[in-house]
C-alpha cells in the first residue's frame, strides 16, 4: 500500500499515520473497523513494531483510532460529521436519453452502503421476515432431498406452492386454477413475461413516475 502523495513527514511512523488517516477519510477503514493490527501492520509495511506504535498513537491523539483492551484498535465515530443536506432536484425542461444499465449499476453500488437508505426500490428490511423459521425449513428440505441444492430445475411452477397459492386467491373472491399459475424468481421476470405476452416490439409502454428501476 502505497504512502499519500506529498512532502513526507520528517519521521516514518507520521508516514505511516497519514496513510492510514487517508484510509478512513476516504471510507476504507469505516467507523468501528478494527484497524491491522500491530504486528501485522509491521509485517504488512516492513516497519518495525515500535514505529506501528507510534504511528497509531499518533492517530489517537488525532481522535482517529481508539485501543480497546485485549481487543486492538478501532476507527472512532467522528463527532459533528454530517451528511449533506439534500438539494431540491430540478428536472430537465426536455427529455434526455438514459443508460438504463448505468442506473441499474449505481443502484446496486448504492444498495450495499450502509450509509444510503434505498427508496428506489420496494425492500423489507431483513428482521421483518421470519428469518430463524425460513432456515429451520430450508435445513429440512436440504436434508429430505440433498440432491435438490446440485441440480437444475425447469421453470415451471412447484404444484404444492402453486396450491397454496390458489387456495389465497380463493380468500380474495378471485378462484384461480393452480396449473395456472407462473412462479417467477421475481418481479421483474414476471413483467418481462407479461410484456411478452401482450405487447411486439415497438409498442410504447406507460409507467408511473418514480417507479422501480428496473422497470
Amino acid at each position: 500500500m502505497p504512502f499519500p502523495p506529498g512532502p513526507p513527514s520528517p519521521t516514518l511512523y507520521h508516514r505511516l499515520a497519514d496513510a492510514v488517516q487517508v484510509l478512513i477519510e476516504n471510507g476504507t477503514l469505516r467507523p468501528g473497523h478494527r484497524v491491522p493490527s500491530v504486528r501485522r501492520m509491521s509485517l504488512q509495511r516492513e516497519v518495525s513494531v515500535s514505529t506501528v506504535v507510534q504511528a497509531y498513537t499518533v492517530l489517537e491523539n488525532r481522535g482517529l483510532i481508539e485501543a480497546r483492551p485485549q481487543s486492538g484498535y478501532y476507527v472512532r465515530a467522528q463527532a459533528g460529521l454530517r451528511a449533506p443536506k439534500p438539494q431540491v432536484a430540478r428536472p430537465m425542461a426536455q427529455p434526455s436519453a438514459v443508460g438504463v444499465s448505468d442506473l441499474a449499476a449505481d443502484f446496486m453500488a448504492y444498495s450495499t452502503d450502509p450509509d444510503y437508505v434505498p427508496f428506489g426500490a420496494t425492500c423489507p428490511h431483513y428482521s421483518l421476515f421470519p428469518n430463524k423459521k425460513l432456515a429451520r425449513i430450508l435445513g429440512a428440505v436440504g436434508r429430505d432431498d440433498p440432491a435438490m441444492l446440485g441440480r437444475y430445475a425447469m421453470n415451471w411452477s412447484y404444484p404444492p406452492l402453486a396450491r397454496e397459492i390458489a387456495r389465497r386467491y380463493l380468500q380474495t373472491d378471485t378462484p384461480l386454477p393452480h396449473d395456472e399459475i407462473v412462479i417467477t424468481i421475481g418481479c421483474t421476470e414476471a413483467l418481462n413475461l407479461s410484456l411478452r405476452a401482450i405487447t411486439k416490439p415497438g409498442d410504447t409502454i406507460a409507467i408511473e413516475s418514480p417507479a422501480y428501476f428496473g422497470v
